[in-house]
């Protein structure tokens, strides 16, 4: 009988132990998909830039060709 109230307290505890350590890999878990999604957020914003700066360099050398061939021309 004194054995299985121990056996019976320390599964208690075990669960209470498993309980807390499933709360904090939920934490964490929480956490690492908060920073996953800033960083997702990050890399669109760093694609939109480098698409706005590859048109404004395109842009650019466009000009520059053009005002190149106007030179030529003269």
């Amino acid at each position: 009988m004194i054995q299985a109230k121990q056996s019976a307290e320390t599964l208690a505890k075990d669960a209470a132990f498993a309980e807390k350590k499933l709360a904090s890999i939920k934490q964490k878990l929480s956490a690492a998909e908060q920073e996953a999604e800033v960083a997702r957020k990050k890399s669109e914003q760093a694609s939109t830039s480098m698409e706005q700066a590859v048109g404004r360099w395109k842009h650019a050398t466009d000009a520059l060709a053009s005002e190149w061939g106007k030179t030529e021309r003269k």
